[in-house]
């Protein structure tokens, strides 16, 4: 089994202003996508990418949620 893209280069999933095109490119194929999104949602204090998600995406799905 090949390692995570993430923990090959994980550089490339902490850029600050990482656009939502360029999170879903990272993560495009991983076998833990939904897990690791729920876990980028579930912690606000995490920065980068994760699940595909952009720290701006997480946030607004937070919302969301609490608001529903």
């Amino acid at each position: 089994m090949e390692p995570l893209p993430c923990r090959a280069d994980p550089d490339a999933y902490f850029r600050s202003g990482t656009r939502p095109a360029g999170a879903r490119l990272l993560c495009a194929g991983c076998g833990y996508l939904e897990a690791c999104a729920a876990y980028g949602i579930g912690d606000a204090r995490l920065a980068g990418v994760w699940g595909g998600l952009t720290e701006g995406e997480r946030r607004a799905l937070r919302r969301r949620a609490t608001a529903a």
